[in-house]
């Protein structure tokens, strides 16, 4: 059994991060439950804490970002629709699924606030890493200059390939060679939440491309039909 990340090396030891890897796809299921008895084996051995609730979400690939407090009321069977999920309530997983879109790990050290985020190419556009932060500061109090960042896999400009019309989205992100243009995701991200007032320094990336890597799910190597990969995020319970 393995993770490409049992714990990103810039976060605390109370925060569990993974992003998993193939054999195990863990597409989301249109009904409940949302995990088979082999992922929740997987679940398991990668977690050294039980989770009290794992919280999922239907990606649309917009901009909406789910809170999660002490008050909020969890149901085993519930979907959320959102892009990004934020709580800093301990032992409770917050998870998503991609294949080639940025999972964005944040953790806000001093209040203890945990962010997870799905940044697709229209999600990054729309800043979503940005609003994900900017709830952590309303709802919270939360610092950038306590926050740390980690990236998980996710497609790389080595692969992902796209049209003149992302110039005048993504100028100052697009890698040209001849006459083709290759997407720089994670830059994309860093650069807004730097903008934001993230320090560099606290933003780590784990550097593998879904799309190179055969050991994840890629929609762009492919297609429609292939996986995905999990990525989790869990502020552990004082023992």
């Amino acid at each position: 059994m393995r993770t490409a990340q049992k714990a990103f090396p810039n976060f605390p030891p109370e925060v569990v991060s993974f992003t998993s890897s193939k054999p195990f796809d863990f597409s989301l299921p249109q009904e409940p439950p949302f995990f088979d008895r082999k992922q929740n084996q997987y679940l398991r051995d990668a977690l050294d804490q039980p989770p009290r609730f794992i919280v999922n979400i239907r990606q649309v690939h917009g901009d909406s970002i789910l809170t999660i407090d002490a008050k909020s009321r969890l149901h085993a069977d519930e979907i959320f629709e959102a892009d990004g999920v934020v709580s800093n309530v301990a032992g409770v997983a917050l998870t998503l699924r991609t294949a080639d879109c940025l999972p964005i790990f944040i953790y806000e050290k001093e209040k203890k606030v945990l962010a997870l985020v799905h940044a697709g190419w229209r999600g990054s556009y729309q800043q979503i890493a940005v609003k994900a932060l900017d709830v952590m500061r309303q709802h919270w109090g939360c610092s950038a200059r306590d926050s740390l960042v980690a990236f998980g896999p996710a497609i790389r400009p080595c692969c992902y390939e796209v049209g003149g019309d992302f110039l005048k989205m993504f100028s100052k992100e697009i890698e040209r060679r001849t006459k083709r243009y290759f997407l720089n995701l994670p830059l994309i991200n860093i650069n807004q939440m730097v903008d934001f007032g993230i320090d560099r320094d606290n933003i780590y990336d784990c550097g593998i491309c879904t799309c190179c890597h055969q050991g994840y799910f890629s929609y762009r190597r492919d297609g429609r039909e292939t996986g995905r990969n999990l990525s989790l995020a869990m502020i552990r319970r004082p023992k």
